[in-house]
Parts: C-alpha cells; sequence; structure tokens
C-alpha cells in the first residue's frame, strides 16, 4: 500500500512515497530532513541513506544539501541535534571518505556552529581529528585497520554499558583476554629450516591456518564505501574498490599455487598425497568458517588439468572423495548458491565469507533496479543494497583467527607465475597422465 507525501514550498520541494511503513522514494530534500527525525517510522532507512546515498546522488551534493537542511531547521533543537548525531554515525559508518578535501568541508562545518550542542560537536570532531591525525601521518595500513573498529552499533550509551560490564566482570575477561591471545603454537618440522620449507614439508593444519590468516586479512581491511553501486566492475570507479580487486586477485592466485604443487609430482603416488592433504585443508577451512580458502581449494580441485587425473584420484581415499563431494555440492551455483547462502546464514562467531555471493547480489541490485521512482530517488535500491554489505562486513567485529603468522609460509602461498596459465596446466596434467 503506497501512501505519498508532499510538501513544496518556494525554498525546497519535499515530497515522499511510504510503503507498508517504508519509505519507498524520496526527494533529496525529503531524504536528508528524514534524517533530522529522532524516532522516524523507517528507522532501517536512516543508515542506508548514509551509507549508500551515492548511488543514488553525489556524497558532496549529499553534504551540501546536509548542511543547508541544518541551517534551515534554527531554532529546531531535537532536530539539529539529530542531524549531528546521524552526521556521527555517518563518519562511523564509512570514515574512509571523509578524508582529504572533504575531511576540511566537514571539519568547516562543524567549526561553524554554536556550542549549543557540546556533546554532538565534541564527538564528532574526536572522529575527524581522529582521521585527521591519521591521515597526516600517511599511514595507509594503520587508518584501515583503525576504521574497521567502528561499527553500526557504536554510540555513546552502548559504550558506558560495555564499561559498565567490563569493570563487573573485571577477573573473568583478563582471564579470557589471556587465553585469546595465547595463539596455536605453529606445526613447523623440526628437520627444515624454515628459509627452505615447501608445501611437502607442512602438516595441512599449518597450511589451513596461513590461508586463513592471508584471507582474513583481506577481508578485515574491507570497507562499505567499497561495496557501494559495484564499485569494483565499473572501469572508471574500480580503483575506489582496492581492498576488493585484492581478495579476488588473491583469490586466483592462491588457486594457482594449488594447482601447481598438484602437477609438481611425477608419481601418481606422490599427486595422491598431495590431493588428499588439499582435501584436509579445504575441510579444516570450513569448519573454522573460511568459505573462501574453501572455495579456492574446491577450484583449483575441479579445474580440468586436476580434475582428469585419474589414475591419480583412484589412490585417494573414498571419505576424502566424499569430502571433495560434499564441498562441491555446497558450492553449487543451483538457486542462486541457495546451500551456501543457508550456511553463511547460520555461522556464528569468526568467518570469512565467501565475497561470490555478495558481489553478484550488489551488481543485481545496482544494474536491476531503476535509480527514481515516482519522480523520487528510489530509496528501496539503497535499502536492498544497504542490508547486503551490512550482511557482508558483519563478521568483521568477531575478532581475529588466534593462528601465529608465519611469513616464510604465507610467502610460498602467494607465489606468483607468468604465462597462459591453463595453457601450461593443462599441457603438463596431459604430459603426466596422457589421454587414451
Amino acid at each position: 500500500m503506497e501512501k505519498k507525501t508532499s510538501n513544496n514550498s518556494s525554498d525546497n520541494n519535499e515530497s515522499a512515497v511510504f510503503e507498508d511503513g517504508k519509505l519507498r522514494s524520496a526527494s533529496l530534500d525529503f531524504m536528508v530532513k528524514y534524517l533530522s527525525e529522532a524516532n522516524p517510522q523507517d528507522q532501517e532507512i536512516t543508515p542506508a541513506i548514509l551509507v549508500c546515498h551515492s548511488t543514488l546522488v553525489e556524497t558532496k551534493v549529499f553534504f551540501l544539501k546536509f548542511v543547508e537542511i541544518y541551517k534551515g531547521l534554527s531554532g529546531n533543537k531535537e532536530k539539529q541535534s539529530t542531524l549531528l548525531r546521524n552526521l556521527y554515525l555517518w563518519i562511523t559508518l564509512t570514515p574512509e571518505i571523509f578524508v582529504g578535501d572533504f575531511l576540511i568541508e566537514t571539519s568547516d562545518f562543524i567549526e561553524s556552529l554554536d556550542n549549543e550542542y557540546p556533546k554532538e560537536i565534541l564527538s564528532i570532531n574526536e572522529k575527524l581529528e581522529f582521521i585527521r591525525g591519521i591521515e597526516k601521518n600517511e599511514s595507509t595500513t594503520v587508518l584501515t585497520e583503525a576504521l574497521q573498529t567502528t561499527s553500526v552499533t557504536e554510540n555513546a550509551k552502548q559504550l558506558e554499558e560495555e564499561n559498565e560490564k567490563e569493570k563487573n566482570n573485571k577477573t573473568k575477561k583478563k582471564r579470557n583476554r589471556r587465553k585469546e591471545n595465547q595463539f596455536e603454537k605453529p606445526l613447523l618440522p623440526r628437520w627444515v629450516p624454515l628459509r627452505k620449507i615447501t608445501l611437502n614439508d607442512l602438516k595441512p593444519l599449518e597450511i589451513a591456518r596461513q590461508l586463513t590468516l592471508l584471507q582474513q586479512s583481506i577481508y578485515l581491511k574491507i570497507k562499505r564505501n567499497e561495496l557501494v553501486t559495484a564499485k569494483w566492475a565499473k572501469s572508471n570507479l574500480k580503483h575506489l574498490s582496492p581492498n576488493i580487486l585484492k581478495y579476488i586477485s588473491k583469490y586466483n592466485l592462491i588457486s594457482h599455487v594449488f594447482t601447481s604443487w598438484i602437477l609438481s609430482s611425477r608419481k601418481k603416488k606422490n599427486r595422491a598425497k598431495i590431493l588428499d592433504k588439499c582435501i584436509q585443508i579445504m575441510d579444516i577451512c570450513f569448519k573454522w568458517g573460511d568459505f573462501v580458502t574453501t572455495s579456492i581449494l574446491k577450484n583449483s580441485l575441479s579445474s580440468k588439468p586436476i580434475l582428469r587425473l585419474s589414475n591419480s584420484w583412484d589412490l585417494v581415499s573414498e571419505k576424502k572423495i566424499q569430502t571433495f563431494q560434499r564441498t562441491e555440492e555446497m558450492f553449487s551455483h543451483e538457486k542462486r548458491f541457495w546451500k551456501l547462502r543457508t550456511i553463511h546464514d547460520n555461522t556464528f562467531g569468526k568467518c570469512v565469507p565467501f565475497p561470490g555471493l555478495y558481489l553478484v547480489d550488489l551488481t543485481f541490485i545496482t544494474e536491476g533496479n531503476p535509480n527514481d521512482h515516482l519522480d523520487n530517488f528510489n530509496l528501496h535500491k539503497i535499502r536492498l543494497e544497504y542490508r547486503v554489505i551490512e550482511s557482508f562486513v558483519c563478521f568483521q567485529t568477531q575478532g581475529k583467527y588466534n593462528f601465529k603468522t608465519i611469513p616464510q609460509i604465507q610467502k610460498l602461498l602467494e607465489r606468483t607465475f607468468e604465462g597462459d596459465l591453463e595453457k601450461i596446466f593443462y599441457k603438463s596434467s596431459i604430459e603426466l597422465e596422457p589421454q587414451n
């Protein structure tokens, strides 16, 4: 059921359409002014507008309208205060965009305000000062990691509750923290120096640990703004999604490492052992919730150069074959990965989600929904976009895996190759096991 609201005056043009209590579409004026509602009917749309507005309108235009609306609410302290709290939320959700000239513009706006809202202004200034300090130090790594500590649930009340809870459970928290900070002891061979170590020397468990650390380190750096309006898939915008692109490139790179490893052995018995090892690694990573590495191993094992090695596969145990087949079924494209979606939906705690699910959904939303609806901005589109983005980044707050990074092993797993790898690998496969 649609309900249209409009308010046309000489200095603004506000109109919106509600469907079943949800804001379906709205003009820019109405959209920004809705952010001043202390108790909005549609609470979900607030963070969706803040995170995904650039799908519909340029961020600079959105911010100028934000400032204009704020000034137009002069005398209405409740609405102005709410707008400032939502500016704080905006910075919290997408701090990566508040840099450079935009950081200066935002700071100038805050400095121009009267000190009527000291609490809100102080909170915003602390955020901006934090970003400004890190930007000044030009420490990209620190900035990326620091910005990932924020989440949609961050606010002063929550922080106070958490501090109080921490005081009441101080002894228990210290014990748990001490336990969490203890890394699992690396499983390294004593007879081989690290500088000479190969994948053949390592146990599946340790390889799985290093792979999971690699994938999670990339995942934790992905920012919400990289996912908005499918930037990674557009030639003129892909540079704004560096961590998504790195996620994709590492996927292919590591898959090549395992394909090469399997094909490196001249004896089918040894190849069978490597196949067995790869399946073990794949299964371990799946149980840990590292669905990226699970998919990488599955793809490598099911690639043409590997799958055709029937003489080698014949020597792999039936139990391992069943594990591999079960994983293939879980990653089936049938019904838009519905089995894998179910697994993700029922995963709690640490996880490295499979990006393919979310990137496909975001591309579909971006390309399959118009930006306009009844002469207004299509807010239903950014609502859908926001839901997918949040379901992807939600695992970033679940903590890191307690494994110790072994750079020498990770270097092995990130080895690069040159040439037409598809042809090179297939040729090697034919040489190892010629066609009948």
